[in-house]
């Protein structure tokens, strides 16, 4: 009898223990200092678990789940004192945010969103806020096209243009470095308008005669 006993116990054990292998739950306590969860499962909310990220040593990752995921928590053995925390699951609080195998989403809680459309090559960027790029070293952007939709662009430092620059809605040039605001190398053409220093115009501007042989007076407006 107290073999069978003893079998039963041991049966009703590794039931146990399979049963806690996968279990799915919510996260409902975080411990960012320490990166652990605790997790409620169904009918029991386990201690503090580590979660699994995608790199922890040199190369390091840091997404942090929140209160309210839906989580797996994965015990090799069965048993909670190895567990850790796997990825999330979608749930109906948080469902998922597109029908599409051709799109890569990263959506953020602020609203914030980063969208990849294999199907149209495309990537697009949405934030809300400021949008910063630090590079040590020199920055390329190589594309066919670029355009840049903002109501004032500043440039901090010196800006070479290599080829034909086409100006629209006018120009305003001020500054430089010993006096002159603009230096060009080479000649300037005016067409359908006019050159104006202060109030003497190129075109319109008049001299006065001040004798035979004397030269004219400086230009009037």
């Amino acid at each position: 009898m107290s073999g069978l006993a003893d079998l039963e116990r041991r049966l009703s054990d590794l039931e146990r223990r399979l049963a806690n292998v996968v279990r799915v739950g919510t996260i409902v306590e975080t411990d960012y200092a320490h990166g652990k969860v605790r997790v409620f499962c169904d009918d029991f909310t386990t201690g503090w678990l580590p979660w699994k990220t995608r790199r922890a040593g040199g190369d390091i990752d840091w997404w942090a789940p929140e209160i309210g995921e839906q989580v797996e928590v994965i015990a090799p053995s069965g048993l909670m004192e190895g567990a850790s925390v796997g990825p999330a699951l979608y749930s109906d609080q948080f469902s998922e945010p597109a029908a599409s195998p051709d799109l890569h989403i990263i959506r953020y809680k602020n609203g914030d969103t980063i969208t990849h459309d294999r199907a149209a090559g495309s990537l697009l960027i949405k934030v809300a806020g400021p949008v910063n790029v630090d590079a040590g070293g020199p920055a390329t952007v190589k594309t066919p096209s670029a355009k840049v939709d903002a109501p004032e662009t500043t440039i901090t430092g010196n800006a070479t243009i290599e080829k034909k620059l086409t100006v629209k809605g006018g120009m305003s040039v001020s500054g430089g470095a010993g006096g002159a605001a603009a230096e060009f190398e080479g000649g300037v053409k005016v067409k359908g308008g006019d050159v104006q220093a202060d109030e003497i115009s190129l075109k319109g501007h008049t001299h006065t005669e001040q004798g035979d042989g004397a030269d004219v007076s400086k230009p009037h407006p």
